[in-house]
Parts: structure tokens; C-alpha cells; sequence
């Protein structure tokens, strides 16, 4: 009888240590400074309309990371658009996972890269970070950001071996479709989650985010 008990308590266990480990934010209460609490370059942000956004007035970076240890076996969900066509001087990385809050320093952790040069490029790409070195891990088969205004809901799942798999809405409509996999298990845990922009004084003000 003892036996019993103990096997069915643990998936409860596991469950309630799962809900204390996750995060979100919609960005409803209309700034992003506790609950959960943004640390960075806030000055550069704002919420307006529920939303996230950049508003900068020269080129530059931007970052802003949230306490995190969501690591292995996991599912991340963001909304993101960009009024622009992505490039390398204008682009956005969602750190998924990292172990330093600053986004500049050199860290170790992954994120999803939104669009780089080239025209064959406009598609999403999953990078290891080590230190100052990345290392992609795979890229999407989809170009999904080919316009001059990009909305796009993604979803990215991580399995308790490493198997990652990318999933992306690009109508926002709930549906979401299987874009790419791949595999990568040399950081198995972290402390942050993050957003970065870099871009050009143009598009200093034409990123958002939400529904993270």
C-alpha cells in the first residue's frame, strides 16, 4: 500500500514544481516591471497597447530578460511582430535560455534568431550560444517573414533528451504548424529568459512582443 502511494504522488510532485518553474506575461497591467519583473535596458521599452514594444530613436541594441530556469522538457509560446523585413542590422532573438541576464555579455544558452540577409532567409533559426560563439542548431524551412510587417505566433518545444521542435502560427489564428527539429543538449539548465533587438534608427521603433 505504501508502494502506491508513493507512485502516485510523485507525477503530483512534478507538477507542482513544473507551475512554480513557468512564467508569463501579456503585458495586460500595462508595464513590464514585476510580475514577472524585466531587468536591461528598460529604458528603451515601453507597453502601449498591451504590447511590448521598442521605442528608440537612434540605431543600436536593445534587451530585456525575466527570471527563468525553464530548461529541459518544456514549451515556449510568444507572439512577435516586426514592421520590417528582417536582416542582419535588423532582426530579434528571443533567448529561450540563458545564464546571464545581459544579453550583450558573452553567455551560454540558445535562442530563436527572426530573419537574417538574403532572400532565402526570411525564416526562423535556432541558435547555441557559447560565450561569444553561436552555433545554429537548425533552421526553419518556412520563410515566414518576407514583408515589410511580420506578425507571427511561434511555438518551441524542448523534450527532457534535447529533440527540439519548432512550431509556427503565421496567421495567428491558433493554428499551428511543425517547421523545423533538431537536436542540442550541451546546456541543460539557466536562469534566464530574454528578448533582443538590433536595428537600424529606421526600424528603432517597429518591434513588438507579447503573449510570451
Amino acid at each position: 500500500m505504501f508502494f502506491r502511494y508513493l507512485f502516485l504522488s510523485l507525477p503530483l510532485m512534478a507538477w507542482a514544481i513544473t507551475l512554480k518553474a513557468q512564467f508569463s506575461d501579456s503585458f495586460c497591467d500595462g508595464d513590464f516591471t514585476h510580475d514577472p519583473q524585466w531587468v536591461g535596458t528598460t529604458e528603451k521599452f515601453v507597453v502601449e497597447n498591451q504590447m511590448l514594444r521598442l521605442m528608440d530613436e537612434t540605431a543600436g541594441e536593445a534587451w530585456l530578460s525575466t527570471a527563468s530556469s525553464l530548461a529541459m522538457d518544456v514549451c515556449w509560446e510568444f507572439w512577435v511582430r516586426l514592421g520590417f523585413t528582417p536582416s542582419d542590422n535588423n532582426t530579434a532573438r528571443i533567448y529561450v535560455l540563458s545564464d546571464q541576464a545581459d544579453l550583450l555579455s558573452p553567455l551560454n544558452g540558445y535562442y530563436l534568431q527572426l530573419g537574417k540577409t538574403g532572400t532565402g532567409n526570411k525564416r526562423l533559426f535556432l541558435y547555441r550560444q557559447q560565450g561569444s560563439s553561436h552555433h545554429l542548431v537548425f533552421e526553419g524551412t518556412g520563410h515566414h517573414l518576407p514583408a515589410s510587417n511580420n506578425q507571427i505566433r511561434i511555438r518551441l518545444n524542448r523534450d527532457a533528451w534535447g529533440e527540439w521542435t519548432l512550431w509556427v502560427d503565421p496567421q495567428g489564428n491558433g493554428m499551428f504548424f511543425p517547421d523545423a527539429q533538431g537536436f542540442d543538449n550541451v546546456f541543460q539548465g539557466g536562469t534566464w529568459f530574454g528578448l533582443y533587438a538590433r536595428y537600424t534608427q529606421s526600424n528603432a521603433s517597429s518591434f513588438y512582443f507579447d503573449d510570451l
